[in-house]
């Protein structure tokens, strides 16, 4: 929630986000983390919590000029004990800079890239192997029959001459 949720041109420092969910740590802010791209970057985006309760937290962002314009995934991470904190959970994507009609956040569905191996190209290299093959094949057996055919010298509805030489 919140006027960056709605529009990235409103994603800028200082804005708050608010994040739904559930299991968040109440008892102080600094017990959740929300992480916004590469947190162990030179020069992080920052969202520094502000307010939590177990459904909801609050942040604001600390957003440094070379990282003004992007999508960046957004995670959170939830304290599980005083030393330990829990895996870090997929909060959608922040949108910087994409203008007043993009929203400044985005789901987790994210359209992915299609694989290199896409199922469709593979499908389509089986068919034309199989094809190819069969073809090769039907060649080398009538080669085989017309190399290897019986020789008579026979003539059509006569008897065959048969030529005996002695030794």
């Amino acid at each position: 929630d919140g006027s960056c949720a709605a529009a990235s041109v409103k994603c800028v420092t200082g804005a708050q986000l608010i994040f739904h969910g559930t299991n968040f740590n109440p008892l102080q802010p600094s017990y959740n983390d929300v992480v916004v791209g590469d947190d162990v970057a030179a020069n992080p985006i920052l969202c520094r919590l502000t307010a939590a309760t177990e459904t909801e937290l609050t942040c604001v962002l600390s957003i440094p000029r070379d990282k003004e314009h992007g999508t960046y995934p957004i995670r959170v991470r939830i304290r599980a004990s005083g030393t330990e904190w829990g895996a870090a959970q997929g909060a959608g994507f922040l949108v910087l800079g994409a203008g007043e009609h993009v929203p400044g956040w985005k789901p987790n569905d994210v359209p992915q890239p299609v694989p290199v191996n896409d199922e469709k190209k593979s499908n389509t290299a089986l068919v034309v192997g199989l094809v190819l093959g069969s073809i090769i094949l039907v060649l080398l057996l009538a080669i085989a029959c017309l190399y290897f055919r019986p020789f008579h010298k026979c003539r059509k509805y006569d008897e065959c001459e048969v030529t005996y030489t002695s030794p």
